[in-house]
């Protein structure tokens, strides 16, 4: 041991040894990040030619089915058929899903930036679900701070996300009640709130619920491909936003924030 006002000799190769276990450490880092890398890209291929691949056969059966429609069938073959043109439409819209969510989130698509009026874009997606309002009777409540909030985004990229949103809201909402809509705008970014009563048991983690595939109506009593919060998180992250969602009770909450300003 070192006396009393000694300083510590370094040992023979000391230095060295541990140098060499930083590059080795720092090595393995970079083979790791790289392989993860692979492993995405990798992952993203196999979805985007999956999903090419798909197109081809499925588009044949509604073609098809298109054709069916024309001869003269039985009642129940009626049925059966049109039973076979909403789910083969179902599947169709999925594959559809997964591809653009691939495409954006491996940054293929090339996002716009442009001036957009939010709280427009919130009543023309209120406009397009209308129908589906009327049926369940529900009651959307509109919370805007002003007439317009101007953001800087992409058009059909925000149109998506507020589409997933506000139908959520409108597929999960009990009919007869009510859901609501806030927007308002800070120094640099505007917010959206969706919020509503579920009308199933919320028991999923919060943290996982804007993952693929994952749904938070675990039973599958509602039609649903589990893509539509990862399309909403991916979409507004790609145009510089950020996306969150929340639970309180029976309460639920999708909240986006996008620039106003480049």
């Amino acid at each position: 041991a070192a006396g009393a006002g000694q300083r510590p000799q370094a040992q023979p190769g000391l230095l060295s040894r541990s140098e060499q276990a930083l590059l080795s450490i720092d090595r393995a880092r970079e083979d790791a990040v790289q392989a993860a890398i692979r492993d995405e890209r990798f992952r993203a291929e196999l979805i985007t030619n999956v999903s090419h691949d798909l197109r081809t056969p499925l588009t044949s059966v509604l073609g098809y089915a298109e054709l069916l429609k024309n001869e003269t069938l039985s009642p129940q073959g009626a049925a059966a058929l049109n039973n076979l043109c909403v789910k083969a439409g179902y599947l169709r819209d999925m594959i559809e899903d997964l591809f653009s969510l691939t495409k954006v989130s491996t940054g293929q698509i090339q996002q716009k930036r442009e001036p957009l009026d939010l709280v427009k874009l919130a009543e023309q997606t209120l406009g397009l679900l209308d129908d589906e309002i009327s049926k369940k009777a529900l009651q959307p409540r509109r919370h805007y701070d002003t007439d317009s909030v101007i953001v800087v985004s992409d058009g059909a990229m925000l149109h998506r996300v507020l589409d997933n949103l506000i139908g959520n809201a409108v597929k999960y909402t009990p009919a007869g009640a009510r859901f609501h809509i806030y927007v308002s705008a800070a120094a640099g970014a505007a917010e959206l709130r969706v919020v509503n009563t579920a009308n199933y048991e919320m028991d999923f983690d919060v943290s996982e619920i804007t993952g693929r595939f994952v749904r938070g109506d675990k039973a599958r009593a509602t039609r649903g491909s589990g893509l539509g919060l990862a399309i909403a998180k991916t979409y507004t992250e790609a145009v510089g936003g950020s996306f969150r969602v929340a639970v309180d009770g029976d309460q639920f909450t999708a909240a986006l924030s996008i620039p106003t300003e480049n």
